[in-house]
């Protein structure tokens, strides 16, 4: 209750759902597997809860320590709630590069993800290989190797796909 005080988030739904989370990752996460972001499991169930109830995170939420992103995309993957995480392919453009070259043939690949899959592309797993697999047309294949690693690595997905 405190750190949502401090976070001036007064909703209850909120707060019901960022217990329920926190009850989540004390039980699907065991103490110390989160290593440097270990003290920082409150402010994950409270990022969880906001997004689960449709409310807008706080910025100064987001920017608490480097690598808050990708501990909380790990997070998410073992609590089976990745569908949360919100990434796009401009977005991986501007942290990954390729924003003129990459993006747009993304996007191509994205919206026929979406014909084929009638629109459901809620996992960021079709954003990220709709990434890769323009990269992989304008990259040569040790950088193609080295992006798909940390592509994987970032957003806590399995090498399977």
């Amino acid at each position: 209750k405190k750190w949502l005080a401090d976070l001036n988030i007064t909703n209850r739904e909120v707060e019901t759902k960022a217990q329920e989370y926190s009850r989540l990752i004390d039980l699907k996460i065991k103490p110390g597997q989160l290593k440097k972001a270990e003290g920082a499991r409150v402010l994950f169930a409270i990022d969880l809860a906001l997004r689960a109830c449709s409310q807008e995170v706080p910025s100064n939420l987001r920017g608490t320590f480097k690598g808050y992103a990708e501990e909380l995309a790990r997070i998410e993957n073992i609590l089976g709630e990745r569908h949360l995480s919100e990434v796009s392919v401009k977005e991986l453009g501007v942290k990954h590069g390729g924003l003129s070259d990459i993006v747009p043939n993304a996007s191509k690949l994205l919206e026929a993800f979406i014909c084929r899959t009638r629109g459901n592309v809620s996992d960021p797993v079709y954003q990220v290989a709709a990434y890769f697999l323009a990269a992989k047309q304008v990259k040569n294949a040790r950088e193609t190797r080295a992006l798909k690693t940390e592509l994987l690595k970032n957003h806590n997905m399995n090498p399977s796909h």
